[in-house]
């Protein structure tokens, strides 16, 4: 250990966190935090510089990224990768963030218990009460076949009237095991098998079926399994064993706005489905309301200020919309991608309809002068060549040939 080196450890658990979410985790830690735009970093003195939580986990991805092109022997651009489910909007942009800085570009957020569940969910699917059945119909087929074929396997196919009394005594031992230590069985001389009789004891049978009982996913890769299966059904590995699944991830926790009470208004309840857009329309809460400020929370808190403040988003209503408080409402939309990324917009309601109605307007008034116009100019024809006046413009035309 070097005095002027600084040992990192648990970068993860600062992702976009804050200085003061973060106080009382500084005593545990042998390196100190530090502000940097208003979320925690590490203080880095020998370097007088500091290094952000996105920083210190680009380093640990580039070095996963490397390795693996190393072992494949091309580059590697895309990844998926796992984050807890409580992990909230600003730390899922860092984890972005830190992938982005390793040098991928093509980055799927998957929940960690959604990855667990799919490589769970993966396994071999045969473990029932038949399968014991089929463990121990072997086992007496090998039973016959040493005492009574050499060791050879028995001539198959089997007759059904074999293959029933071999189901029937192993069901009948299986249930008497349970209860009893040991259990003897006898098959008749029927399609092809003379007659047998064997003991079998529960411990030999568990022997029989530690290899289906006893088998498990490693904890400690089973996260990782499953982000590996969900990358290769985005990289679309023609695997049979692939063809049926689907992976549906929700939201942890509620997204909301906060209203003008103060109470949170949740557009996106939790556990929805992912990807997900939700617009909701509000009433103008003044007369004469000039903008709107959209603040954006994620918890499930009744009031809006005790859960996590995620952004805002401020805009200006039409000076058409400047009416009377609940006369005109303004739409919220809150999106959010299959990564768990939010993107909020707001604009007034039906503002696309009014403005064709506006426009509509505009040619109806254009098109009213226009034919005004058109009226006018017909009155005028009629008056100026009517039969009154081209009689009278006759007579003054010869009035005046006489006096020449």
């Amino acid at each position: 250990y070097e005095p002027d080196t600084v040992t990192i450890r648990s970068a993860k658990r600062l992702m976009g966190k804050t200085l003061a979410e973060m106080a009382d985790e500084q005593k545990y830690l042998s390196y100190t935090l530090c502000d940097a735009d208003g979320h925690v970093a590490i203080d880095l003195p020998s370097k007088e510089s500091i290094a952000t939580p996105s920083e210190v986990s680009a380093i640990l991805l580039k070095y996963i990224k490397d390795t693996a092109e190393d072992k494949l022997g091309h580059q590697v651009f895309n990844c998926v990768l796992t984050v807890p489910a409580y992990f909230n909007e600003s730390q899922r942009q860092s984890t972005l963030k830190a992938a982005t800085m390793a040098g991928f570009q093509g980055i799927r957020l998957l929940n960690e218990p959604t990855a667990a569940a799919m490589a769970y969910g993966l396994g071999d699917t045969h473990l029932g009460g038949e399968d014991i059945n089929h463990l121990l119909v072997d086992f007496m087929l090998d039973s016959i076949s040493q005492e009574q074929n050499g060791g050879k396997p028995l001539p198959l196919p089997l007759t059904r009237t074999a293959i029933i009394q071999l189901q029937q005594a192993a069901e009948h031992a299986k249930v008497t095991l349970s209860t009893q230590k040991d259990v003897s069985i006898y098959l008749k001389d029927v399609g092809g098998i003379k007659a047998h009789k064997m003991k079998l004891s529960r411990a030999k049978l568990e022997s029989l079926c530690a290899p289906v009982l006893c088998t498990s996913v490693n904890a400690d890769e089973v996260v990782a399994s499953g982000a590996a299966i969900q990358a290769a059904i985005l990289s679309g590995v023609d695997k049979r064993v692939f063809q049926d699944v689907l992976m549906m991830d929700v939201i942890p926790l509620s997204i909301g706005i906060e209203m003008a009470d103060g109470r949170m208004e949740v557009l996106i309840p939790k556990n929805s489905r992912i990807p997900i857009s939700v617009t909701k329309s509000f009433d103008t809460y003044e007369d004469h309301q000039k903008g709107i400020t959209v603040e954006v929370f994620e918890g499930d808190q009744p009031v809006a200020r005790d859960n996590v403040y995620l952004t805002y988003f401020n805009f200006t209503l039409p000076r058409h919309k400047l009416g009377k408080a609940g006369e005109f409402q303004h739409a919220v939309t809150l999106s959010m991608n299959e990564n768990g990324v939010l993107q909020v917009k707001a604009g007034a309601q039906h503002e696309i309809d009014e403005n064709e109605a506006a426009v509509s307007k505009k040619w109806i008034v254009v098109l009213g002068v226009y034919m005004a116009c058109m009226a006018a100019m017909y009155v005028f024809v009629r008056v100026y060549f009517s039969t009154d006046r081209l009689a009278y413009t006759d007579q003054y035309s010869a009035v005046n040939n006489e006096d020449l």
